[in-house]
């Protein structure tokens, strides 16, 4: 568990952009991720897998995950040129 936290807190360090949008997200908006990835709540069960029950919420991150990094550099090309 350990060496997968590590993984995900330097994952979300080098989190910059999706696609050709450039974010910038502060340290308490990284901490954030991390801790929905990694945190649980008072019983023990991991924040991710609570999100991962909610069929709602599990459709909108299946098409981010697909579609998302497109969206996004398409938005980005849309608005420079």
């Amino acid at each position: 568990m350990e060496t997968y936290s590590n993984n995900v807190y330097e994952a979300v360090a080098n989190l910059n952009s999706i696609g050709n949008f450039n974010l910038e997200l502060d340290d308490e908006e990284r901490n954030e991720i991390a801790e929905f990835l990694t945190g649980s709540d008072e019983s023990g069960v991991n924040y991710m897998y609570q999100a991962l029950q909610d069929p709602e919420a599990l459709v909108k991150m299946a098409w981010f995950l697909l579609n998302g990094e497109q969206a996004f550099s398409d938005v980005t090309d849309y608005f420079t040129n």
